[in-house]
């Protein structure tokens, strides 16, 4: 396997994990919602950010317009750290970043001036894997 099919077979794993996992979340939601009597529900929800809280008031998920308007994805781990980012740049280009519990990157995908980029950092913030390979 060469480099090129392994990022696109990473990228793939780390997309389809990502939306899996979020299925499985709406399959859950929409059977207990089933389960109760009728609700009625309105069309549309018009707000600039939502906020997902614990039972402790810690924001745990946050869904906002960043700078310019970027559409933006936030999850928080139990002490408040920003541990996975999903979001446009202004420029409209996505990306993704999972950090550690520091806020130091583990692993970002780039997609910046329409080429995507992965890059992988160990413990000591330094990057162990790149694709494409930069010097």
């Amino acid at each position: 396997m060469n480099k090129r099919q392994f990022t696109i077979l990473l990228i793939a794993v780390i997309i389809s994990s990502f939306l899996g996992g979020m299925s499985i979340q709406l399959v859950n939601v929409a059977s207990s919602v089933s389960a109760k009597e009728s609700l009625n529900y309105p069309d549309e929800i018009k707000t600039k950010a939502l906020h997902l809280i614990s039972q402790d008031n810690k924001v745990r998920a946050s869904f906002y317009l960043g700078l310019h308007d970027a559409p933006e994805l936030v999850l928080y781990d139990r002490e408040g750290t920003n541990r996975f980012n999903l979001g446009l740049a202004p420029a409209g280009n996505p990306g993704m970043s999972f950090n550690d519990n520091g806020f130091n990157k583990l692993i970002d995908i780039n997609t910046a001036y329409n080429r995507a980029s992965v890059s992988i950092w160990d413990s000591q913030k330094n990057i162990v894997w790149q694709a494409p390979h930069t010097k």
